[in-house]
């Protein structure tokens, strides 16, 4: 299992997107299987994918 908790920001892996997506997303929930994760404002977006289909977003990115 993963390292990843609720508030955590991710990304998606580029083999379960079909199209750019934007900046991470933010963890919301997590169950056994499913991760859930949203994203609001202009481009807002939310995504229930397997645990193993995402990947801690980048700090540089958001530190930059």
């Amino acid at each position: 299992m993963s390292d990843i908790k609720v508030g955590d920001l991710v990304d998606l892996k580029p083999e379960v997107m079909f199209g750019p997506i934007g900046p991470p997303l933010k963890v919301t929930r997590i169950t056994r299987n499913w991760l859930y994760a949203r994203r609001e404002g202009r481009l807002a977006v939310a995504v229930q994918v397997r645990i193993g289909d995402v990947t801690p977003a980048r700090t540089d990115e958001v530190a930059a």
